[in-house]
């Protein structure tokens, strides 16, 4: 996996074509935990490249040793919204954080903002390329938003976001 995926560093493609056919023709046994497992022990990051839809959005995969080099700005337009710059302005000074805390700093700041406003502007910031996760657990549920299950709903709830 990591041999692919340092062959295809800085590839922007739809998540569901990572997850559903690039990654397991091209890796033996492949499982989605694998990739979970790379990226929880930091030895690959995934970069929003632009959403499709509420469902999907591309992502480039990068080996963390490699990242530096071959991040390039994007030439994406920024969000701008002040609940944008509170999430940013939050990881600036605090570094990664859980999703409560990023949801409670917002909400300290203004208080009528509600849980989908909130997600939204934090899907907005990863499609930007602005921010992470240490696993791939939120683009896994994506997918599964309409389903809504709780199982779902606990484990994106503990997610985590990085500044990059």
């Amino acid at each position: 996996l990591l041999e692919t995926l340092g062959q295809l560093q800085d590839l922007a493609l739809p998540w569901s074509v990572w997850s559903t056919v690039v990654l397991p023709r091209r890796v033996a046994g492949f499982s989605l935990d694998m990739l979970d497992m790379l990226a929880a022990t930091g030895q690959v990051v995934w970069i929003g490249r632009g959403a499709l839809g509420s469902k999907d959005g591309r992502i480039a995969l990068y080996l963390r040793e490699h990242a530096r080099e071959l991040l390039l700005p994007v030439a994406q337009d920024m969000p701008t919204e002040p609940i944008h710059e509170l999430i940013l302005a939050h990881l600036r000074a605090r570094g990664a954080s859980f999703l409560f805390e990023l949801e409670d700093a917002v909400r300290s700041a203004h208080a009528d903002t509600d849980s989908q406003t909130f997600r939204a502007a934090l899907w907005d910031l990863v499609w930007a390329g602005q921010i992470t996760n240490d696993t791939f657990a939120p683009l896994r549920a994506l997918g599964q938003r309409a389903r809504g299950s709780q199982r779902q709903r606990g484990r994106s709830g503990a997610a985590m976001a990085f500044p990059l």
